[in-house]
Parts: C-alpha cells; sequence; structure tokens
C-alpha cells in the first residue's frame, strides 16, 4: 500500500506512556516523579492530564517492585500499570515489547510526571503536529533562562547567546519505527533522560521538531520545586 500523507494521518496509532521513574532530589532524599503536589503524587496529575487530553488509557511504567503502590495511587484511573523501568530507555525497552507490528505508524506519547502542569490543549497540540509527521520525533521546549558560557580545555569562556538554547519539557512523542531498531540496543537502555534519547534519535537518522511550550509545562527538578507549583496552582490555576 502506498501511504499519502492525508492517509498517514488518518492511520496513525497513537500510544500513551507515564514513564514514573527514579528521578532522585538527592537533597531530600526522595524521589520526584512519587512526591504529592496537592495530595496527589506528580504521576497521578500526568495520568490525569492525559485522560482529559486523550480520552483514553494509558500505560504507567514503574520501577521494579513499586508497581502495586503505583497502581494504588492511580486508584481507579483505567491507567494500565507494568513494571520493568529504572531509566526513560529501559522503560522504552519495555513498552516496546509490548508493541506489535500493524503497518501503520505508531507514535509514542511519553509524557513526564515532573511536568505535571503541561495543559491538556498543549499535550493535544503536540500530538496533533506529530501526527502530521508521523515519521519524526516532536518534542515540547522552553527558552533557555539561565546563563551558560562555554567551556574551552578546562576555562570558562564566552556568555553563550541563549536565543539558540531550549530547554526540553514535555511531552515527548517519537515514533515506534525510530525505537524498534534501538530496542535491544544498549545505547537506548542508557538513554536518563529526554536529552539522551533525543540525541540517540538524531543519530539514528530521525528528523527532530520542537514545539514551544507554555510557562505551565515546565519541568521541576526538585522537591522545593513542588513547593513553588503548590504556590502557582493555590492562585486558581490547576494541574490539568
Amino acid at each position: 500500500m502506498t501511504w499519502t500523507r492525508e492517509s498517514v494521518v488518518r492511520a496513525a496509532t497513537v500510544r500513551y506512556v507515564v514513564p514514573v521513574l527514579p528521578y532522585e532530589d538527592e537533597a531530600a532524599g526522595s524521589p520526584l516523579a512519587t512526591t504529592h503536589l496537592h495530595g496527589r503524587p506528580l504521576f497521578a496529575h500526568a495520568v490525569s492530564t492525559v485522560h482529559e487530553a486523550a480520552g483514553r488509557d494509558v500505560l504507567v511504567t514503574a520501577p521494579v517492585g513499586a508497581g502495586s503502590a503505583v497502581s494504588a495511587a492511580l486508584g481507579d484511573t483505567g491507567a494500565r500499570v507494568v513494571e520493568g523501568g529504572g531509566s526513560l530507555g529501559a522503560c522504552l525497552q519495555r513498552v516496546l515489547a509490548d508493541v506489535s507490528s500493524e503497518g501503520r505508524p505508531q507514535l509514542l506519547v511519553v509524557h513526564d510526571p515532573r511536568c505535571p502542569l503541561v495543559p491538556a490543549a498543549f499535550l493535544r497540540e503536540v500530538v496533533d503536529r506529530a501526527t502530521a509527521r508521523p515519521y519524526d520525533v516532536t518534542v515540547a521546549t522552553r527558552p533557555m533562562t539561565d546563563t551558560v558560557k562555554s567551556v574551552v580545555d578546562g576555562v570558562v569562556r564566552a556568555t553563550v547567546d541563549r536565543d539558540r538554547l531550549v530547554v526540553l519539557t514535555s511531552p515527548l512523542v517519537v515514533p515506534v519505527d525510530v525505537l524498534a531498531p534501538l530496542s535491544d540496543e544498549p545505547a537506548l537502555r542508557a538513554c536518563v533522560d529526554v536529552e539522551d534519547l533525543v540525541l540517540l534519535a538524531r543519530s539514528a537518522g530521525a528528523a527532530v521538531h520542537w514545539v514551544p511550550a507554555p510557562s505551565l509545562a515546565w519541568r521541576v527538578d526538585d522537591v522545593s520545586s513542588v513547593s513553588v507549583l503548590e504556590s502557582v496552582t493555590d492562585g486558581g490555576r490547576r494541574p490539568r
């Protein structure tokens, strides 16, 4: 069968994944994804966002031994929880083992629990853009706000123009066709975060498209950042 752009967009299968990974705040000594925001763990907010955006079930990957705790925290959401994912790459290897060949484009939408304020409307926008280019990687970004310096031979040099840089946030949409050839490769399992996965996809020849994200889509890096989110949402904006 010859695929036209229109038939590809109609036929692409979209699967949603929320990886509950052991990213740990070293100062607090606790995993970020299980940190509570408004009485619920961050991953529960991420699952709710997927339900609101897509109206369908989501696959949640949990570290080995944590599946029961993750399922209990999610309650009766319809999410399917599987164990096996100590890194983002290991999580995707576990997901790929669950994906059967369909003879049509398949997209994995990976929603990071560390970005619990991503609006459902924005998640839908990213997925819509990705389905229009189902063989490319699509990733949400925020502007770089930190000062970045170049380092040459251990010596700090010039300031890098921030307009040339972005910060990766959530969601990330990656074609199964890009990941499948890498499913048994150590390079995929070694991917710790989104940045690693994007670099790996690029090295495999995939094109990457950036989608500017709203301010509420920023990623928390530590438990204290979750307290900031509490303050933001207490002002009337909800993490959905």
